[in-house]
């Protein structure tokens, strides 16, 4: 099963931006954005909810509680 920082990468790939530019995107330092990614800590409530913004996601999505149809179980 996926796991937010992995979400979090192919959301960040599948718009064609770089962590660093999400950073920008989210008024974050761009070391916060890859302790995301690598899951050593995760954002906040607000802060998920731009991620969710700028990546065009559901936060259940992000969060893995949401399963797309093609995706393994």
């Amino acid at each position: 099963m996926r796991g937010f920082g992995e979400r979090l990468r192919e959301a960040t790939a599948d718009k064609g931006m770089y962590l660093s530019e999400l950073a920008d995107a989210v008024g974050v330092g761009r070391w916060t954005v890859y302790h995301w990614a690598d899951e050593k800590f995760f954002p906040n409530a607000i802060k998920l909810y731009q991620i969710c913004r700028v990546l065009d996601v559901s936060a259940d999505w992000l969060l893995g509680l949401e399963v797309s149809d093609d995706a393994e179980q």
